[in-house]
């Protein structure tokens, strides 16, 4: 990353200087906390991940174009942030009623 006169890492949204570098480095932070974490153990649990990850994956892509594509992987990682706010426990009221419509019957 680039260095700010205090000499810590920085970051410039107008130049994406040190951008790449940050994705780089939350990549490695979640590749370690992942490792501790417990397997999913439903269906929309596997889906949000794979969601986020698919996600991320653009979003670096779009990143790495320079900065006319700011705002779409700014989107990009809005997305993917939803997607894994549902694992822990910030979810849609709409997606949990699905969710539990779709695995139990009711009234047979």
């Amino acid at each position: 990353m680039d260095e700010t006169r205090s000499g810590a890492p920085g970051i410039s949204g107008l130049t994406g200087a040190g951008v790449n570098d940050l994705v780089d480095r939350i990549a490695d932070i979640l590749s370690v906390r992942s490792g501790n974490a417990g397997l999913a153990t439903h269906e929309r649990h596997r889906t949000a991940m794979v969601n986020a990850r698919e996600h991320l994956s653009e979003v670096r892509s779009l990143i790495s174009t320079g900065p006319d594509l700011y705002d779409i992987a700014a989107d990009g990682l809005r997305h993917a942030v939803l997607h894994l706010d549902s694992l822990v426990g910030r979810i849609d009221v709409e997606n949990l009623l699905d969710e539990i419509f779709s695995n139990f019957c009711i009234g047979k």
